[in-house]
């Protein structure tokens, strides 16, 4: 998830939930984060009801780069909060995430792609802000 501050447009990058599967390489992967993002990065394990739900709507952008799954709820909650959608075409997510209409569809194992998207997305406020009213009007 990836949320601006609006006080100093400070883009947070911030992880939640858990992953069964990954569990062995999730301390790996956090500490990565922290290196890469430094102090913009919050890890907030898993949520419950009620602060999910918050955390979602003050976020800007969902990220689900998954190399397989079917329809993750996360993926069902975020689109729901009408945060903009970063996912890749895998599962049945190409059933309910059509590109550029209420989210992206980025490449399968193409970090750049990512990363491109998300500079996009936080460099114009004004198309983030057009695609999460267009992901509202959508769901």
């Amino acid at each position: 998830m990836f949320n601006r501050k609006r006080c100093n447009n400070t883009t947070r990058r911030i992880k939640i939930g858990d992953n069964v599967v990954a569990r062995p390489y999730q301390d790996w992967f956090l500490n990565k984060c922290k290196k890469l993002i430094g102090a913009n990065f919050t890890y907030l394990g898993v949520l419950n009801y009620n602060d999910k739900k918050t955390f979602y709507q003050s976020a800007d952008i969902f990220l689900l780069p998954s190399y397989f799954v079917g329809l993750p709820n996360a993926l069902l909650e975020a689109k729901a909060s009408g945060v903009v959608l970063i996912v890749t075409s895998v599962g049945s997510i190409s059933e309910v995430v059509f590109n550029g209409e209420n989210g992206f569809v980025v490449p399968l194992k193409n970090h750049k792609s990512i990363l491109e998207r998300i500079k996009i997305l936080d460099n114009d406020s004004y198309l983030l802000r057009m695609q999460k009213n267009k992901h509202i009007n959508l769901c």
